[in-house]
């Protein structure tokens, strides 16, 4: 059984150019408040305010990939890809419908969900990867500055088809989500080095 980082693409505007939706400080600060972006069981996604990132001034509607990421907490993910996600991984994620919207707030695409993986787990294997000046004390943010390469624990990751990791962020897929997802427009995957 292989493990697999999952990439994620960016926004595209009508003219082609790449750009990240901003998304409020109020609204970062609900989805940490409520537990949306820490992992860790499943959550009420019905109590989230309304999630939306703002277009930069001058950008059109979003004709980009199926996932891709935003300024703040989330990564976001077209309905088609949420469909597939679901079935593939029922238990492991929730979603939160996400809201693309004009600089003025007068143009509104829907069709958009910010996932949240449920398990954030230990996986790092910490007798084969090394960190920055040999410190495993966490950042901040909870995550390490880890050096290349890193090997996973393929017994910590066992049994989870998707997954966030303690040491880092970004979401790692088994085999099976990762071919359920190939097709899919944004999405890059790498094996990861597994002891």
């Amino acid at each position: 059984m292989n493990y697999y980082e999952l990439e994620t693409g960016q926004c595209v505007d009508d003219a082609g150019k790449a750009y990240h939706p901003e998304v409020s400080q109020k609204l970062e600060e609900a989805a940490f408040d409520c537990g949306f972006v820490e992992g860790g069981g499943l959550i009420d996604i019905d109590s989230l305010p309304t999630l939306f990132g703002a277009r930069p001034k001058r950008t059109g509607r979003n004709s980009g990939p199926d996932a891709f990421e935003i300024l703040g907490p989330w990564t976001i993910v077209s309905e088609r890809l949420k469909e597939v996600l679901t079935s593939v991984a029922e238990g492991y994620v929730q979603f939160a419908p996400f809201e693309i919207r004009s600089h003025d707030g007068k143009d509104v695409q829907d069709g958009y969900f910010a996932i949240r993986v449920v398990h954030r787990i230990e996986c790092v294997d910490r007798t084969r990867t090394t960190v920055w000046n040999d410190d495993w004390k966490p950042k901040i943010n909870g995550t390490f500055k880890l050096n290349d390469p890193v090997v996973y624990s393929l017994s910590a990751m066992e049994g989870y088809p998707i997954l966030t990791t303690q040491e880092r962020f970004g979401f790692i897929v088994r085999d099976d989500v990762k071919e359920a997802l190939e097709p899919f427009v944004g999405l890059n995957f790498h094996q990861l080095m597994t002891s």
